[in-house]
Formats: C-alpha cells, sequence, structure tokens
C-alpha cells in the first residue's frame, strides 16, 4: 500500500468511456473483500467472498471450527487480492471495454483523471494532424492548377494539359500518413509514462 507509481491498464469503451485497472495485487480487494467485489461488478466472486464471511461468523457462533473458517477467511482474501485485478479486466473486456494502453501514476485516484486528460490531448493531436494532411492537399491542387494554367498559357491543349496534370496528380499524390501513435501524460506527469496505444513491439508494461 506504498504510494510509489504502479502500472494500470487503460480501457475505453464507445459508450461507458474510460476505466483503469491497477496490474499487480489488489490491497482494496484483499482489505473489503466482498464489498470490494460488488463495487467492481464482481457478483460472482463477490457472492462467494460474502458466503465465507457468513460461515465464518456461524461457526463462531455455534460451532468449535471458528478457527478453522477464519483461516479460510484469510485464505480467500487473499486470493482476490492476488487475482482481483485480472478478473476485473476480464470483465471489462467482456462487456466491450476495448485495451488502449498502460500509464504510471500513484493512485487510481490520479491514474484515471491522467486517462481523461491524455484521451482529450491526442483527440486534439489527431485533429492537428487532419487539418496538417487537407492543407498538404489543398497545396497540392494548387501546385496542379497553376501548373494547367501554365501549360495552357503555353500553347499546350486544354486536353494535353489535362492528361499532363491528372499524370502528376497520380504520381505526386501524398502517401497516406501512417496510424497515430500517441503517447500523453497528465498535467505535471512525465510523457514516457503514458502509453494510449497497443504496447510496442518487446515493450510490455510492469507492475
Amino acid at each position: 500500500m506504498s504510494n510509489q507509481p504502479a502500472t494500470y491498464i487503460t480501457y475505453l469503451h464507445p459508450t461507458e468511456g474510460p476505466a483503469v485497472v491497477k496490474q499487480g495485487f489488489s490491497w482494496p480487494g484483499a482489505i473489503f473483500g466482498f464489498i470490494w467485489a460488488f463495487v467492481k461488478r464482481l457478483p460472482a466472486a463477490g457472492a462467494g467472498l460474502l458466503a465465507v464471511e457468513v460461515l465464518h461468523i456461524l461457526s463462531q457462533i455455534y460451532t468449535d471450527f471458528g478457527a478453522v473458517t477464519g483461516v479460510l477467511n484469510v485464505g480467500v482474501h487473499v486470493l482476490i487480492g492476488a487475482y482481483g485485478n485480472r478478473w476485473r479486466q476480464a470483465y471489462l473486456e467482456q462487456k466491450g471495454y476495448v485495451r488502449q494502453g498502460w500509464l504510471r501514476a500513484e493512485t487510481w485516484e490520479a491514474a484515471l483523471p491522467m486517462f481523461h486528460h491524455s484521451l482529450a490531448q491526442a483527440s486534439v493531436d489527431q485533429l492537428d494532424e487532419k487539418i496538417s494532411r487537407m492543407a498538404d492537399k489543398m497545396d497540392h491542387m494548387t501546385a496542379l492548377i497553376e501548373n494547367l494554367q501554365q501549360q495552357i498559357a503555353a500553347g499546350v491543349s486544354h486536353d494535353a494539359a489535362l492528361t499532363t496534370v491528372a499524370e502528376a496528380a497520380r504520381l505526386e499524390a501524398p502517401a497516406p500518413a501512417p496510424p497515430l501513435l500517441t503517447s500523453h501524460a497528465g498535467p505535471g506527469e512525465a510523457r514516457p509514462e503514458v502509453v494510449l496505444s497497443a504496447e510496442r513491439e518487446g515493450e510490455k508494461p510492469t507492475s
């Protein structure tokens, strides 16, 4: 439960919006048990934990096996701490969330706003890229029109000039820009700490 930065996997849903899930051991899951499971929409895990809790309480009241069920209860809490975040990731993917990448943050409360900011910044960057590409296309079209006018002014027939310009347009058209791979950080955060694309080849997030 230290304040060292942890790795959070980022997800995005077309209607539900963004979500982040911490990698590694879940201390909230281990401490709060079935309450954490129900809050995170893991009903099967929550029901199982609740059943163990009830069994432990009843065994303490009516039987001599309270110590045994107590050990079982602790073991189940450790289990959900170890696997709870993986179950949470599986739940999100089952519900249609798409994994976006990962980021580093000290807490979940810091990770989610950082992801929001990164998504907004990525949208701005993509819009700037589209505007830049449109400007390049306009410049290209302007150059072709000027070339056509120069050829007609030089006495080249209209049809021949159009054919020449069309061929030039086919040969000189700029290649499509590659897909954007964006990496942004939240306010005051180091830029490499947030990755809003699939992990690079050979690069894996560390917990």
